[in-house]
Order: C-alpha cells, then sequence, then structure tokens
C-alpha cells in the first residue's frame, strides 16, 4: 500500500469525530435513547482494535484499526454531544 492511500486511510479515520458531531447536532433528541448504545459500541471497537492487534498482519491489520478508530470516533463524539 503506498503511502497516499495510508494517508488518505488515515484521514478518513480521523474524521470520525467532527462526522460524530454533525450527525449529533442534526439528531439531539436520539441521543438520550443511544447513550448506552453508543457506550457499546466504543467498548466493542477498543475491543476489535486488540483482537486485530493480536491476530492479523501488515495491511490488513492497519485498515481494520482504521475502521475501528473511524467508528470509535464516531460514537466518541456521539456520547460527549449527549451528556452536554
Amino acid at each position: 500500500m503506498n503511502l497516499l492511500i495510508q494517508n488518505l486511510i488515515i484521514i478518513i479515520s480521523l474524521l470520525g469525530f467532527p462526522i460524530g458531531l454533525i450527525i449529533a447536532k442534526f439528531t439531539k433528541e436520539e441521543l438520550q435513547a443511544g447513550k448506552k448504545w453508543f457506550l457499546l459500541i466504543i467498548v466493542v471497537c477498543i475491543m476489535a482494535i486488540i483482537i486485530s492487534i493480536i491476530f492479523m498482519e501488515g495491511e490488513t491489520l492497519f485498515f481494520l484499526i482504521s475502521i475501528f478508530i473511524f467508528i470509535l470516533l464516531l460514537s466518541l463524539a456521539s456520547l460527549i454531544s449527549s451528556r452536554k
């Protein structure tokens, strides 16, 4: 995988937090009801990252961790917004 694609994947993964804030802004009424689910998603993503580190290697590991980080940041932003 070349450097440009790796950087693009990292940028997309890190966009999970601002995208989560935007989604939370438009769905305020559903944030309170989904608070327990956001927490569950965060825990599952952390466990999936740890399992991926143990069992995967190379490009597959990088891609999986990027996906889990995106989902984790998306859920974290929604969880933070629901506490306001």
